[in-house]
């Protein structure tokens, strides 16, 4: 099994902190033998309000899940 940890993508509040959920996530997954990418690492420097659809609808538009995309191949298929 492999997994991709697709971040929250934030603009705004400080409540979730998501690069803590992510590391436990990810550790726990790892001990259990599942291959991980972490995609939070992407986003980062991003201005979060440029890779929502819009203010009312905050999903990945289509730079994140380019970005996304180009993560998963790295980590999972390019070699």
């Amino acid at each position: 099994m492999r997994v991709a940890l697709i971040p929250y993508v934030m603009t705004g509040g400080e409540e979730y902190v998501p690069a803590r959920v992510h590391a436990q996530v990810k550790q726990f997954l790892e001990a259990n033998g599942v291959e991980v990418v972490d995609l939070l690492p992407v986003l980062a420097g991003r201005d979060p309000k440029t890779l929502i659809v819009n203010p009312n609808d905050p999903h990945p538009n289509e730079e994140a899940h380019r970005l996304f995309a180009e993560a998963i191949w790295r980590r999972f298929y390019e070699n």
